[in-house]
């Protein structure tokens, strides 16, 4: 299809995503404000009501839906799964969870394969180079999940469901408050015999996954304790590349933890502190393959102190981070801790016409160079309804665990003089408010961003020996496109959009970035009733290719997911979905399976 055909219907529908957050409470695109009218970093916010009326069962089914975010996995559910924001690598968005950071320190990235939307409050990414607040990784930006918190009055909730393919799902939570204490408790789990993880394979490999959150939110002395913790673990059967692998199991667990104080300093000051801990670990089993036997950890114990002011427009924070991650990998003999420190600055003049803001940050590294990156932004509301944002920054990304000690061997070893991938990008949106009110809302936009990543890390033979293969900093690319999204409210009814036009590419070689379709998006449309309720999701993915020479072809597809409910009680639902309604084949990597047509029934019961 003609690419400007593509790009007149997107713009048709579409509203920035910045414009899709406008209604929700905006805390990780900056430490200054949590108005989103006040902020002009591009943001977007998914909610716990959102994702559930789509029947997004993972986190990474939740992302998929959202404008510059791209999924792949290996495998159906509990398989590796990569997210790509703006098309950098998997490991160009740092993730945290109540504000602890998450992910593995040997990979450099994190996996999505375990983590289960039930206990998630709400999701914020915030997009482009992003370092100048959150430090290493945050090349293509950042994303915050935040999970579900205590209730002033006491709150049952409980969902199970069952479909094809021997798939379960429940999940269930209790919130409440005792005075001003307030607290909550949750847990969820999902199995399923599941499709071979290897494409063609003849023999299924099943899944199971736990997860556990509770919330703590109490008064102590003149300010605010916050206690979260939450871990998400399961098994999975694996197979090798390109046959299947009949006792090949991996056991995975990611936990965080998280303790935080908030103190008011007077009217216009407060000091924020907190501690975390999180942990990422994989557990790999096989008695038939020594390959596949593997223990990889990382343990991250991060602290953060934060002094904010809050003026009536003018407001600025200033803080210090530190984080010491140790990751091990037994297999590959690596075990190391890795010391970063960071100071940060952020001040905006935030007004309701207008708005200023921009952050610097200093970090140390223990093993590679130091970092300095900074951000600036702006917005213009030359009228209520019109949004017009800008902004610029720099990021830069650490070298792995992996990248710096893989043992030396006569074929490969890792590289300890790397440097820190660079990178610089810009973005402008438009952003229009046509109708807001309590009977309906329409929300309309564009963004257009532009970034290079210098210095990419990438292995291959080192020069004069085409046999041995050395990480080194030799890649370089461009990182630009156009995303929309529109959402539109009226009544019972609403609708949402979203698509994504990007060139992603490897300027060295002039080849597309694997993986990365050139244009994907998602449609949805839904209606509440009050009884009765329904909702129809589609999930587009272009063509892609599954290597860096462009020789492995990836078609692209769509598929249409279908959910509706019906009230047969006080507090009690029938539930009922269809994941993958046209039972579509398709590939999101080369040679592993995806799930068929799932047909699930249901009931969600609240009090």
């Amino acid at each position: 299809m003609n690419p400007n055909r593509h790009l007149l219907v997107a713009a048709a529908l579409a509203a920035a995503t910045h414009a899709w957050a406008q209604s929700e409470v905006v805390v990780s695109a900056s430490r200054l404000t949590s108005d989103p009218a006040r902020v002009s970093a591009d943001v977007s916010v998914i909610t716990s009501e959102q994702m559930q009326a789509i029947g997004a069962v993972t986190v990474a089914e939740a992302l998929q839906r959202l404008a510059g975010v791209q999924i792949a996995t290996n495998g159906g559910w509990g398989k590796k799964a990569s997210a790509f924001v703006r098309g950098g690598n998997s490991g160009h968005v740092v993730v945290f969870i109540d504000g602890v950071r998450v992910g593995s320190e040997t990979t450099g990235a994190f996996d999505w394969a375990m983590l289960s939307a039930d206990e998630v409050e709400r999701i914020e990414i915030v997009r482009g180079p992003q370092s100048g607040l959150y430090g290493s990784d945050a090349i293509t930006g950042a994303i915050h999940i935040y999970t579900k918190r205590g209730a002033d009055k006491p709150r049952l909730h409980a969902l199970a469901e069952a479909g094809g393919l021997g798939s379960a799902h429940a999940a269930a939570s209790i919130a409440a408050a005792n005075g001003e204490v307030r607290y909550r408790l949750g847990v969820n789990a999902r199995r399923s015999r599941d499709v071979s993880a290897y494409a063609k394979g003849t023999e299924p490999d099943p899944m199971q996954a736990l997860g556990v959150s509770f919330a703590l939110d109490a008064p102590l002395g003149p300010g605010m304790l916050s206690l979260t913790a939450r871990q998400d673990a399961g098994r999975t059967a694996l197979d090798n590349m390109g046959a299947d692998a009949l006792s090949f199991t991996q056991l995975s667990w990611q936990q965080a933890l998280a303790l935080g104080y908030a103190l008011p300093l007077g009217e216009t000051w407060e000091l924020r502190v907190k501690a975390g801990r999180s942990v990422d670990a994989l557990h790999g089993r096989d008695l038939q393959s020594s390959w596949n036997n593997y223990d990889i950890r990382t343990t991250q114990d991060t602290l953060r102190l934060v002094a904010r002011y809050a003026g009536e427009a003018l407001a600025a924070s200033l803080g210090v981070d530190w984080r010491s991650a140790l990751g091990i990998n037994d297999a590959s003999k690596i075990h190391h801790r890795r010391i970063q420190t960071g100071a940060f600055a952020e001040a905006g003049w935030l007004t309701e016409r207008w708005g200023l803001d921009g952050a610097v940050r200093q970090d140390w590294n223990s093993f590679t160079k130091n970092a300095f990156t900074w951000r600036a932004g702006g917005y213009l509301r030359p009228m209520p309804a019109l949004t017009l944002s800008a902004n610029y920054g720099t990021a830069f990304k650490a070298p792995t665990l992996n990248d710096l000690f893989w043992p030396a061997t006569a074929w490969s070893s890792g590289n300890p003089n790397l440097r820190p991938e660079k990178a610089q990008g810009w973005d402008a949106g438009v952003d229009w408010t046509a109708l807001a009110d309590e009977a309906g809302k329409l929300a309309l936009g564009a963004r257009y961003f532009d970034e290079t990543v210098r210095d990419l890390i990438q292995w291959g033979p080192i020069p004069g020996n085409p046999f041995f293969w050395k990480p080194q900093n030799v890649a370089r690319a461009r990182l630009r496109g156009w995303e929309f999204s529109a959402q539109a409210r009226w009544d019972a009814f609403w609708a949402e959009a979203r698509w994504t036009l990007l060139d992603a590419k490897d300027e060295k070689t002039g080849k597309r970035l694997a993986r990365r379709a050139r244009e994907s998006g998602s449609f949805a449309l839904g209606a509440d009733l009050g009884r009765a309720g329904a909702s129809l999701d589609i999930v587009i993915q272009g063509p892609r290719f599954d290597d860096a020479k462009n020789t492995k072809p990836l078609a692209g597809y769509h598929l249409i997911n279908l959910r509706g409910w019906l009230a047969v009680g006080e507090g009690m639902k029938l539930v009922a979905r269809v994941e993958n309604a046209e039972n579509k084949h398709y590939e999101l990597a080369k040679g592993y399976g995806v799930r068929p047509r799932v047909v699930w029934l249901g009931v969600e019961a609240s009090k």
